[in-house]
């Protein structure tokens, strides 16, 4: 008889607030480390491995890879064009909410790294780049939903960008 069980995942709930220009770092389980890293209008949701800053597991998993992706929190996300009030939809970035995946391990991160190379950047065969959607498909991952609770926005300039002053939040995280 065929099971339909799904592996149980264990997930947390990280909690957190942070000021415009401020990191936030935080391990989650795995040796896996949940971060903000700031930029002029916000942050960029990250998973690294401690001790590994430079292999982002959210930024090799996460799609799109080109464009606004939900990793990116920006503060002009929630405006409209012209920044003169809230973002009703003429600004098609995420909003609140916004989900992720990571991948687990470095060696995770190599393989995902190399095949997501092969997809993105210069000219591969038709079977060069179904192995490359393969790899990437087998590849373990996590994944993530971070959860906008507060913010306060400055630089409400006409036809500015406008960014994050502060920010409160909630993550949860799952593994498998």
């Amino acid at each position: 008889m065929a099971s339909n069980a799904v592996a149980a995942e264990r997930c947390e709930v990280v909690r957190g607030r942070v000021v415009r220009g401020q990191p936030f770092d935080r391990p989650f389980g795995g040796g896996l480390v949940f971060r903000l890293t700031p930029d002029p209008q916000g942050w960029t949701i990250g998973v690294i491995q401690a001790g590994r800053p430079d292999e982002d597991f959210a930024g090799i998993a996460t799609p799109p890879f080109r464009g606004v992706n939900p990793r990116y929190l920006e503060g002009w996300h929630f405006r409209n064009r012209t920044n003169t009030g809230p973002n009703e939809g003429d600004v098609n970035a995420p909003q609140h909410e916004r989900a992720f995946t990571f991948v687990l391990t470095p060696g995770d991160y190599q393989r995902a790294r190399t095949a997501l190379d092969a997809l993105l950047w210069g000219q591969r065969s038709d079977a060069e780049r179904e192995q490359a959607y393969a790899v990437l498909e087998q590849t373990g991952r996590g994944r993530g939903t971070f959860r906008i609770t507060d913010a306060t926005l400055g630089h409400l300039v006409p036809d500015a960008q406008a960014w994050f002053e502060t920010l409160t939040f909630d993550v949860e995280l799952c593994r498998p």
